[in-house]
């Protein structure tokens, strides 16, 4: 076989999956090594520490020509636009990884050479996967400590704000936290279901707190604690991350779409509180969640934190509304160890994203099975069927035979 047999098809593939047959001038590439020269006083020549190489560059100029000259154009640009890693299949330099980087320029000579665009562009080869300098051993420990030190401080503020004066505050407010309580069992009661010892715990808290709720209520600090346990508990349980989030979710929005007036008596002051506590629970126990997940792709960990930082957001803005409303001032402990628990798990979460699996899209160019799908995305069928399956919501139909057009995501 001669040089000229084993010249490739130039392509490239944009991140979204987009690719683009491509016509070129002479092909070039440029590489810097990394090293570091010594040299010593009373030796002639120099010491040269080989640190290996830095990222390949691939300078290409491209035509794109015909009637439709422009249109293929523009898609092109655009795609050049994307964000996230590309794929350029070199004529003679092989499959790289790439992003285009620096200055696109895309010249139109519609005067000396029409129909035609001329694309200058430097593609820079790229690392997929990277082991950052953190150890997610520490980050997880801090957001552990955050956790507990929320428990102890959220229980504490409890006890210091609730506020009962009378028989008649006292029975409502039993009333309200006990509706409460029930609500959160029926929400969180399919979480915890997914693991037998984490439902037996989750039931037994929940009947100490039904059963011995007039002497918890003379000790409010317990009764706050035993409520937080009891709220966090189904967020160990081993099922998935988007259960977990979707039912705190629920029950956070369920609070901080209420809001309070003043009153004159401590009625709708206990109210608040009982509704604080619950809603911070929910979402340290959302925190608490992502320790006990393995994530699988890039989206996912940043969608976890997303949703996090936003509930986050949400119970804090309500808070602050409510506490100005009701004049309650907040001393800012249990805010304290809830935001760094927070700070910590999303930076955690972002941290670890960079080493998990990056999304891609492709559109089917024809009817295909999800079973020679399988195995052109990830080499093999039996470990990935289910989570192609699962990752693309496909419905009965789309199993048996995925139609010509449909746009799949896959993760490399």
């Amino acid at each position: 076989m001669s040089w000229e047999e084993r010249i490739k098809q130039a392509a490239y593939t944009s991140p979204s999956g987009i690719r683009f047959d491509l016509l070129y001038e002479d092909v070039s590439r440029e590489s810097d090594k990394k090293t570091t020269v010594f040299t010593f006083p009373d030796k002639d020549g120099a010491f040269i520490q080989d640190l290996g190489r830095g990222g390949r560059r691939y300078p290409l100029r491209i035509f794109f020509s015909g009637e439709n000259y422009d249109l293929l154009a523009n898609e092109f640009f655009a795609a050049l636009e994307e964000v996230g890693v590309g794929v350029l299949d070199h004529p003679i330099y092989g499959t790289i990884n790439v992003v285009p980087t620096g200055t696109i320029r895309q010249r139109d000579n519609l005067k000396t050479a029409s129909n035609q665009a001329v694309f200058d562009i430097e593609f820079w080869e790229t690392i997929t996967e990277i082991s950052f300098p953190f150890a997610e051993t520490e980050a997880i420990t801090v957001v552990n400590e955050s956790i507990e030190n929320f428990t102890v401080e959220a229980s504490d503020q409890f006890d210091d704000e609730l506020d009962l004066e009378t028989s008649s505050e006292t029975i409502d407010f039993k009333t309200k936290f006990l509706t409460a309580l029930d609500f959160t069992k029926s929400v969180l009661d399919d979480i915890a279901k997914a693991q037998q010892e984490i439902k037996s715990q989750f039931d037994a808290l929940y009947n100490t707190i039904q059963t011995n709720i007039d002497e918890l209520i003379g000790v409010p600090v317990q009764l706050a604690l035993n409520t937080i346990d009891f709220i966090r508990l189904p967020a160990r349980a081993l099922t998935g991350i988007t259960a977990k989030l979707d039912a705190y979710g629920n029950l956070i929005n369920g609070i901080i779409g209420n809001d309070f007036e003043p009153s004159f008596d401590n009625k709708t002051k206990n109210n608040f509180v009982s509704s604080s506590l619950f809603s911070t629970s929910y979402l340290i126990a959302e925190v608490e969640a992502t320790l006990f997940t393995n994530l699988v792709t890039k989206p996912d960990a940043i969608s976890v934190a997303d949703v996090i930082v936003q509930n986050f957001d949400n119970i804090i803005n309500w808070s602050d509304t409510n506490r100005n409303t009701l004049n309650i001032i907040d001393t800012g402990e249990a805010y304290e160890q809830l935001q760094n628990a927070v700070a910590a798990d999303t930076s955690r979460l972002v941290q670890i994203s960079f080493s998990l699996k990056q999304e891609r899209i492709i559109t089917l160019d024809r009817n295909r099975t999800i079973i020679d799908l399988s195995a052109e995305l990830y080499g093999t069928i039996d470990s990935q069927l289910d989570f192609l399956i699962s990752s693309n919501n496909l419905n009965g139909d789309e199993i048996i035979e995925l139609p010509k057009g449909k746009e799949i995501k896959y993760y490399i």
